[in-house]
């Protein structure tokens, strides 16, 4: 009875260790070629361009263009991968049972290989003692390349290429800076890089007034130095003055005749722009004060 159960317990340790640490089928080694790139920025300047032309519309509009200069390094990259069939030790349940069906198929393979001279290909006879032995064996699944784990072996980066390149792209959500003596206004760039800045606000404020400065430098982000300046002529410069004395003298008494004379005052000083969204902007914030838009067709008709 104590030999009976010493040698189911030697059994069942067996059965178990083999379930635990069956041997995984190794199946091949993959040699592969793959490039890699290595990007170190060298230097990223940006450029600024003045889009506005017509100083009559009280606006100057920047386009602001990042030109980024990378050294790229080419590698290629030779790895060593190898592929194996990993153990799973339930696979054993139905790989058992079919080695020992395969068996007499594999010595009867052989037969036919004898007696037909060859005609019958021996690989086949191979294989199938192969795969039959292997599914035999309780620690050891068969080999499949349908299931497969891979592990690296070996790596190697060999260096092949370094060049330089240039990319030019329109710096979107970028912070622009443009100060005129003390006088500091900021704007974020649009999704093409451009931005806008009024030299006339309809408060009567402008970046050239209210420093009292003809001279705007332009700076991107946080850089300490400018990169765009640009003189304010001193015909502008008085137009600007004058068209601000007229904004300020409407706002100080918004009628619909006030309203009218300071339009009329700004299409003189040849800023219609500013004149027509100035114009819009009241008659819509008073659109139903009648008494004010009759005053204003009256005098502005005159």
């Amino acid at each position: 009875m104590k030999k009976l159960m010493i040698v189911f317990a030697l059994g069942f340790a067996g059965t178990a260790m083999m379930l635990t640490s069956g041997c995984r089928n190794h199946l091949e080694d993959v040699e592969t070629t793959t490039t890699d790139y290595e990007r170190k920025v060298l230097h990223d300047i940006p450029v600024v361009e003045s889009l506005e032309r017509d100083e009559n519309k009280a606006v100057l509009r920047f386009k602001v263009t990042g030109n980024k200069t990378s050294q790229v390094k080419v590698y290629q990259v030779h790895n060593t991968i190898s592929r194996f069939t990993p153990y799973q030790w339930w696979r054993e349940f139905y790989e058992v049972p079919m080695g020992l069906v395969l068996m007499p198929f594999g010595i009867v393979s052989h037969v036919l290989n004898v007696g037909t001279l060859g005609i019958f290909p021996y690989s086949w006879c191979w294989e199938l003692d192969c795969f039959s032995l292997a599914a035999l064996n309780p620690g050891l699944n068969t080999e499949s390349t349908s299931r497969y784990d891979e592990e690296p072996l070996l790596s190697r980066r060999d260096l092949v290429d370094t060049k330089e390149e240039n990319q030019a792209y329109p710096m979107r959500k970028t912070m622009l800076i443009l100060k005129a003596g003390d006088a500091i206004r900021k704007v974020t760039t649009d999704d093409s890089g451009v931005a806008k800045f009024e030299l006339m606000e309809f408060n009567g404020k402008g970046i050239t007034l209210d420093g009292g400065e003809r001279e705007v430098r332009l700076y991107v982000g946080n850089n300490a130095k400018h990169s765009f300046n640009r003189i304010i002529s001193r015909e502008l410069h008085g137009r600007l003055v004058k068209a601000r004395r007229a904004i300020m003298a409407y706002n100080a008494n918004k009628t619909g005749a006030n309203l009218a004379k300071c339009i009329t005052e700004l299409e003189k000083l040849k800023f219609p722009n500013l004149s027509y969204y100035l114009e819009q902007k009241e008659l819509k914030a008073h659109r139903k004060d009648d008494k004010f838009r009759t005053a204003f067709e009256d005098a502005i008709s005159k």
